[in-house]
């Protein structure tokens, strides 16, 4: 990572001074306005800044792709810088801007495309691993311990079963991780950081996930979610009017769509939504399919953006959502699913949310295979409580709406 850490702040430097030797003067011959050029450097250096900060922070957790998840990063704080900017009436040169963002965006999208980030290197000595481990990692095979000291290219790490150590040959096994000083990771364990959810050999004996070392994190999140609440309600509330317009003149029936859903600790509370179907449709409780007839054009639209999920910043004023989490189920799933789904109930251990951790890593769910699945990535998140994850879903979700991938 030094490697690509350095390059990137050789590209945020060049990005920053070329603008200068290219605008370095005015058609008059006299050099540009000096607060002008020095406005756009300042905001171009903490945004682009701030955007490999946070690229080096969320490349350690799983599921993530740099060169994917960079520019939603690295737009969302430079309109964060730019608002700013207007806001106090600081002069700023637009060619520079302009420039600026154009030799970083590009830079580190090349950049970030020609550095993969290497593999993990991993010896086992259990053959029925293999298959679990080579979509992720480059797998040395080995048929005993001591093979570790012969391999030419050292692994990051030895993968088994930590009931190895129960065995006859646990003491043989633990000297040779003392000698060769390599790590000993279980297999379970490995595959939940790749993956990003909880592996199903972990889930029957997964039976309490303890909250206590995030309620700090869970107050200020709370905080967040109202102050970003309360901000996106002004432009929600001018787009309100239009959008009910739309859903009236596209077909008959309420502009809301209002149902209860099982939410935190198991308490059920009425969830709203823009209408998207056609009430002249009988429905199972979910949708199975994109192109279901009972989704309306213009509610099929809402869905592809997520408009339709504007009403909700209601429901988060009230506390009985987060802009983060677990999506909550209709009443009837919810109490089907807890019986039919290992640990479901754990999911309302957190606020649900209009997004979550499932939702950008496996799309839309229905079905006891489906739900299981996203149970799987609920319990990540819920087990793995940081702002970083949370930030990680921010900027996916971004991706996704632009995508509209995942939408029902």
């Amino acid at each position: 990572m030094s490697h690509l850490r350095f390059l990137s702040l050789l590209v945020l430097l060049l990005s920053t001074s070329l603008p200068f030797a290219l605008l370095g003067a005015s058609p008059s011959g006299l050099p540009p306005q000096d607060d002008a050029s020095m406005a756009v450097a300042l905001v171009h250096l903490v945004s682009g800044f701030s955007t490999l900060v946070l690229l080096s922070r969320m490349r350690r957790l799983p599921t993530i792709h740099l060169e994917t998840i960079f520019p939603a990063i690295y737009v969302s704080l430079l309109v964060l810088a730019l608002i700013f900017v207007l806001l106090v009436r600081w002069p700023y040169d637009v060619g520079q801007v302009a420039l600026s963002v154009i030799f970083f965006g590009v830079g580190m999208m090349l950049l970030l495309a020609r550095i993969d980030s290497p593999r993990l290197k991993v010896a086992v000595l259990d053959p029925e691993l293999v298959s679990h481990l080579e979509p992720f990692c480059d797998v040395e095979r080995i048929d005993h311990w001591q093979q570790l000291r012969a391999l030419k290219v050292k692994p990051d790490a030895v993968v088994g079963r930590f009931s190895e150590f129960s065995t006859d040959k646990g003491l043989e096994l633990q000297r040779a991780m003392l000698s060769t000083q390599l790590p000993y990771v279980g297999l379970t364990e490995l595959l939940e950081d790749l993956e990003g959810k909880i592996p199903v050999t972990k889930i029957p004996t997964l039976r309490n996930i303890s909250l206590h070392r995030g309620w700090g994190y869970l107050h200020v999140k709370r905080g967040f979610d109202l102050l970003f609440a309360l901000l996106l309600g002004v432009p929600a509330l001018l787009l309100a009017p239009w959008i009910a317009l739309a859903i009236r003149l596209d077909s008959p029936g309420p502009i809301l769509f209002v149902q209860q859903r099982m939410g935190y600790r198991g308490k059920a509370f009425w969830m709203f939504k823009f209408r998207s179907m056609s009430v002249s449709h009988e429905g199972k409780g979910y949708t199975e399919h994109a192109d279901e007839q009972r989704i309306t054009k213009v509610g099929r639209f809402l869905r592809k953006t997520r408009l339709d999920e504007l009403p909700q910043l209601l429901n988060i004023l009230r506390g009985d959502m987060s802009f983060i989490g677990p999506r909550p189920e209709s009443m009837t799933l919810a109490k089907w699913y807890c019986r039919d789904v290992p640990l479901f109930r754990i999911r309302h251990m957190v606020r649900p949310g209009i997004s979550g951790w499932a939702q950008v890593n496996q799309g839309y769910a229905a079905g006891v295979e489906a739900v299981t699945e996203k149970v799987r990535y609920d319990l990540y998140y819920i087990k793995n409580l940081t702002i970083w994850l949370d930030l990680v879903v921010v900027m996916k979700t971004i991706i996704v709406m632009l995508s509209g991938r995942g939408a029902r």
